[in-house]
């Protein structure tokens, strides 16, 4: 019982979302098309926008488009206008990717995702997009081959653990530092973590040569996946001056210069 009122009232706050981002007549319209609609691959226009996006139905990628889009949880009030580079650690189908190339159209945007169809998604999301750079891989703490562990798992639920350059389903990892490198990065003004558990292995060494160059980290903590995440975390940003906020599952930190 407890259950149902809890899935109603999320139902409920979700609609609102859907009503105050797309409209009194578009919210509904596109809540319905989000959910029902049953077509291989359902295209949705983004509000006050002429970019579109694609949903794989009765996936977590309806989950994640709504957080993404409805609810909004990455809205930061941050000036665009100084954001160059975001790092979108775990990027799923590109819907995070998307919503930062929206909202900071200057600015750099690069993509990692490990998943292959995920990676696809993110192509066909951002194909309008000129700022926005894919990168095939998953962020780990240093040089090594992953796999893949839990491939049945729903598409934003992916983990991964160390394997070897043999392992048939092995591809290379790679690291911040080597990302901000790669894309001649000198500072990361947004930096997103959604890398299911795989932060545990981020932040136990080298964390301090990217955290210090970020300016505003995201990051979701996987506790139920990885016992000992948030306190090594909590640990990770303790060297650093900062300020600190929640928004919904998302830990956010301001580090000060």
């Amino acid at each position: 019982m407890l259950h149902n009122i809890r899935l109603i009232y999320y139902r409920l706050l979700t609609i609102m979302a859907y009503i105050k981002r797309w409209g009194l007549i578009g919210g509904p319209k596109t809540y319905l098309l989000v959910r029902k609609n049953t077509d291989p691959l359902i295209r949705v226009q983004l509000p006050d926008s002429s970019q579109q996006v694609f949903i794989r139905p009765n996936t977590s990628d309806v989950f994640s488009f709504e957080h993404v889009f409805a609810h909004e949880c990455y809205k930061l009030n941050t000036d665009s206008k100084s954001t160059n580079y975001i790092i979108d650690c775990g990027a799923n189908v590109g819907y995070s990717a998307v919503y930062f190339a929206a909202q900071n159209p200057a600015a750099i945007v690069v993509a990692i995702e490990p998943d292959s169809s995920n990676v696809e998604m993110i192509l066909k999301n951002t194909s309008a997009l000129k700022n926005v750079r894919v990168v095939h891989s998953a962020i780990w703490k240093n040089d090594a081959y992953l796999k893949i562990t839990n491939k049945a798992a729903s598409k934003w639920a992916f983990t991964v653990s160390e394997t070897t350059e043999s392992d048939p389903e092995s591809f290379k990892a790679v690291g911040i530092k080597q990302l901000m490198e790669q894309f001649d990065i000198p500072q990361i003004d947004i930096l997103k973590i959604d890398i299911e558990g795989a932060e545990y292995e981020l932040l136990e060494a080298g964390y301090e040569n990217w955290m210090s160059k970020t300016k505003t980290l995201i990051i979701e903590l996987h506790e139920r996946f990885k016992p000992g995440c948030e306190a090594r975390f909590n640990a990770a940003i303790s060297k650093f001056k900062h300020t600190r906020a929640v928004s919904g599952e998302n830990e956010i930190v301001f580090f000060e210069p």
